[in-house]
């Protein structure tokens, strides 16, 4: 498009337009005429039907607009300004619109464009002649608004929308200067809101629906940002030409804050969620505890799984200072904390075995007997091999191979190179961690509630079960279970 801002009389003369693509070349030539004064030629022919409302174009409104989106647009009749009677005569985008033309409407009708461009305040003007058409020379038809139809839309607080008017026109090209397609806002024309609003262009095209081909209108109406005036407020797509006229209804209704809601929910469940894994982390082993406890009391029915022991004590048995102190915690400080307190029932080597009876077969009996197997290991325990080993071995023979006993590792000191040890007993440390024994803290040989035997009891069975009430034990003597009778006792 060629622009003469402003065009002045030494512009005249001829033009030529050559548009060239990939597979076509177009020339056009053509003349131009600047001449003085607004209404001294005739640009364009309007045909209208009489008692029919007729809309008059604009020349060159739509260019303008490109331009300056609000340019201010006066008819003028024979060059005389009309004054606008909202019931015979009114401007809707730029058209001039006349209800029920009678033969006094016949004449040249002249729209004044003014407008601004680059800070110049510019004017442009089109002339058009109006003739009365016989009916059969322009075949017209009834417009429709296909969308939208008396609607409720969902629209949030201050975010943007866009609505799009969709009508039928007709069915011939001419129709669209005999068509206007225009918004409305409350039944007030769309200008007293154009610094909330923008209106695009209107698009029309020839489509294909319903069978046939027809020329298609869309006009989109954009609201930047909602704001509470326009909800419920009457949003009417009006349609019209001379044959008659259709309207479209929607409405503006809030949309649930759905996103609010949500972040109350997350504001709401997240601390809490945080705040309870909090607390099953640091209260974990107290919460099994006291649920065990409470399970234990409303428990009726006991169940044997036909295991005489909860757990086999095993530990380092040379004659180190480590292993002296491993021996005083399996023998004196474990039982006293987990049989006397707790009612547990352990196997300790040395304390319950026989006298005579065969190691091997006495070691693997009794491991096969436990719930559970308990390996006490020390900073040395890889630079000796001897019945610990042995009992290790057996028991871990069945957690792993057989899958019928639980291993729990107690760690007596701090650097324990694993790397020494089996790796059967690596690959325990690696699944379930140990338990350290802390013999530096004295609290730990006066109370349960220390956090090293809770996790213990927590790895133990969770219900302490007897096979036969433990007979009493005298002090510096050996605990007997009555299911394993010493050599030469007879049993009746």
């Amino acid at each position: 498009m060629l622009w003469f801002l402003p065009a002045e009389p030494s512009d005249s003369g001829y033009y030529g337009c050559d548009i060239r693509g990939p597979e076509f070349s177009f020339k056009m030539k053509m003349f131009l005429s600047v001449k003085t004064g607004s209404c001294s030629y005739v640009n364009y022919f309007n045909f209208i039907t009489l008692n029919s409302p007729v809309i008059i174009s604009c020349f060159g409104y739509k260019e303008i607009s490109t331009l300056d989106r609000q340019p201010d647009v006066r008819w003028l009749k024979d060059c005389v300004p009309i004054e606008m009677n909202k019931d015979k005569m009114s401007t809707v985008r730029g058209g001039l619109y006349i209800a029920n033309v009678n033969s006094l409407d016949v004449g040249n009708y002249t729209c004044q464009i003014n407008f601004t461009h680059k800070g110049k305040t510019l004017m442009a003007s089109s002339l058009g002649t109006t003739k009365i058409s016989p009916n059969e020379l322009m075949v017209v038809e009834t417009p429709k608004v296909l969308h939208p139809k008396n609607e409720s839309i969902e629209a949030e607080l201050g975010h943007k929308i866009v609505l799009t008017c969709t009508v039928f026109i007709g069915l011939r090209e001419y129709t669209e200067n005999e068509t206007l397609v225009y918004w409305t806002i409350n039944n007030t024309v769309i200008e007293q809101y154009k610094d909330k609003l923008l209106i695009e262009e209107l698009k029309i095209l020839k489509e294909h629906k319903d069978g046939s081909y027809g020329m298609y209108g869309y006009l989109n109406l954009t609201i930047p940002e909602v704001t509470n005036e326009f909800y419920h407020m009457p949003l009417t797509c009006i349609v019209l030409n001379s044959k008659g006229a259709d309207r479209g209804y929607v409405r503006l209704i809030p949309a649930p804050r759905r996103a609010f809601h949500l972040y109350i929910i997350v504001a709401i469940f997240v601390p809490l969620i945080v705040a309870g894994l909090l607390v099953y982390h640091y209260f974990k082993v107290d919460m099994v505890l006291s649920y065990r406890k409470l399970s234990h009391a409303f428990r009726n029915e006991k169940i044997s799984d036909g295991k005489l022991y909860d757990a086999y004590v095993s530990y380092p048995k040379d004659n180190s200072l480590v292993s002296a102190r491993a021996a005083e915690f399996a023998l004196h400080i474990l039982p006293e904390m987990l049989e006397n307190r707790h009612g547990y029932q352990l196997f300790i080597f040395d304390r319950d075995d026989l006298p005579g009876e065969a190691v091997h077969s006495a070691v693997e009996e009794a491991i096969r007997k436990s719930r559970r197997l308990i390996l006490i290991l020390t900073a040395h325990q890889g630079e000796f091999w001897s019945q610990a080993a042995f009992e290790q071995q057996a028991g871990l023979y069945d957690a792993l191979i057989k899958d019928g006993i639980k291993v729990i590792l107690l760690e007596m000191d701090k650097d324990i190179n694993y790397s020494l040890l089996p790796e059967s007993i690596r690959y325990i440390k690696q699944k379930q961690g140990a338990l350290r024994w802390e013999n530096s803290r004295g609290e730990q040989l006066r109370t349960t509630n220390t956090r090293f035997w809770k996790c213990l009891r927590c790895s133990m069975p969770p219900y302490p079960e007897r096979a036969d009430p433990l007979l009493p034990k005298a002090p510096g003597s050996q605990r007997r279970h009555p299911s394993r009778p010493r050599p030469g006792t007879r049993v009746l």
